[in-house]
Formats: C-alpha cells, structure tokens, sequence
C-alpha cells in the first residue's frame, strides 16, 4: 500500500475523520440521551459511571489535547494583556461552573460545580499563556 503524498488528498482524509469523529459523538450523545428518556433519570446524565460518558469524555479530550500542537502563526494578531487574561479567567469561571451547577439538576453541589470550572478555566488559561509566551516573535 503506497503513502499517500498529494496534499490535497491529505487534507480530504482528515476532514473525512474530522466529519467521522462529530458523527460518533452526535450518535453517543443521542445514546445517552435516550437512555435518560427511557429510565427517566435525567439527573445521572453524565455519571462517570455510565460507559457510554467514558467514552465520550475519551475521544473529546483526546481531541482537545491533539490540537493543542496544531495552530496558524498569526503574528499580526494582538497579544492579550494581563486584565484581559484576568478577565477571561473571571468569565469563563463563572460561565463553566453554572453549566456544570445546570448539568448537575440542582443536586446542591456547587463546590463540585465550583471545582470543575476551576480545573476547565485553569487549562484554558494555561493553553492561553503557553500561546501567549511561546508564539513566533521578530
């Protein structure tokens, strides 16, 4: 079986896996959602002990970390100031812990909600300063 070479062909075969990868969520998160229907237990949605969760979480934070590496260099783009990473660190805290506190049905568990929005914004904010420091510069 011969390599593949020609660019174009490339780029095809990774929007191809791209479109696969969107597909197999899509699928898993209509699986869950139809499990949750069925046994009316909307408020373990997204149990850690639920197969299909794991599954899920798997291919999208493989997802996550696999891009990290792949960016454009955009060397007219502005940096961030430090008040502007402060104050994405301060938004998306609040936005991501009140979609877990949603997530969660009003279990009261907010320090959990808390907690997971914390992890979330750290690594946001870390991909965010690892970009900021270690971009091309002239």
């Amino acid at each position: 079986m011969k390599r593949i070479t020609d660019e174009r062909l490339i780029l095809r075969n990774f929007k191809n896996i791209r479109l696969a990868f969107a597909l197999e969520n899509l699928v898993l998160i209509g699986f869950l959602i139809a499990q949750a229907a069925q046994t009316g237990d909307w408020s373990n949605l997204f149990a850690w002990d639920n197969p299909l969760v794991i599954i899920l979480m798997t291919g999208c934070y493989t997802l996550v970390v696999l891009s990290v590496g792949i960016r454009a260099a955009i060397d007219d783009k502005p940096k961030h100031s430090w008040v502007a990473v402060a104050l994405l660190g301060v938004v998306l805290l609040t936005v991501i812990t009140g979609l877990f506190y949603f997530l969660m049905l009003g279990q009261r568990r907010f320090l959990l909600a808390l907690l997971c929005g914390a992890i979330v914004t750290a690594v946001v904010l870390a991909i965010d300063l690892y970009y900021r420091f270690n971009s091309p510069t002239d």
